[in-house]
């Protein structure tokens, strides 16, 4: 909640650049790129959609020379001293925390797009359950059992990646080896 994380961040002492000192050191997942890539050549939008913050995931993507991909979550900025924190995306309607993010999937179906979405929290569940094709682990993996929602469970987006190729290749036909001509129906 908001809440929380005024109250985890207010405890936080180190400064932006500190911070941005640490994250320089956080590694990610080996598999991203070629996900990228992958989403990239056949005009598939990938986007990070998260209860997170944006200074982090930007840093994060930068560091791995990640541009041009979407990321909807939190703000955070150090000003004054301290951190301050924004919250775009109110969850309203007295809905857990995440809920917002179902907004997103379903705002990409009334296009006429079908959504993947990928997740690993308890702030994943609207998301998950509003999605067209799910890969979940932990937490959510765990809601999904609980509740009957068909899943992919993975490890890392090495498990992503190919359940996506399958998803499309189903849908449009192998890869030729390149870019497809037009946009993808996974991609509208």
């Amino acid at each position: 909640t908001a809440e929380r994380a005024e109250g985890q961040w207010g405890m936080v002492e180190a400064d932006g650049a500190a911070v941005h000192a640490l994250l320089d050191r956080v590694p990610l997942d080996p598999h991203f790129p070629a996900l990228v890539d992958y989403c990239r050549g056949r005009h598939i939008p990938l986007w990070i959609v998260s209860d997170g913050f944006d200074f982090y995931i930007e840093r994060i993507l930068a560091n791995h020379r990640l541009t041009g991909i979407v990321v909807l979550s939190n703000r955070a900025r150090w000003s004054d001293g301290r951190w301050r924190l924004e919250f775009p995306h109110p969850d309203g309607r007295g809905e857990p925390a995440g809920s917002w993010k179902a907004d997103v999937v379903r705002q990409f179906q009334a296009k006429g797009a079908r959504v993947v979405y990928a997740g690993d929290g308890l702030s994943d569940r609207a998301a998950i359950e509003a999605a067209d094709g799910r890969f979940a682990k932990g937490k959510l993996a765990d809601h999904c059992r609980t509740q009957g929602i068909p899943f992919l469970p993975f490890e890392s987006l090495v498990e992503i990646h190919a359940g996506l190729r399958v998803l499309v290749e189903m849908e449009e036909g192998p890869d030729p080896g390149g870019a497809p001509e037009g946009e993808q129906s996974w991609a509208r």
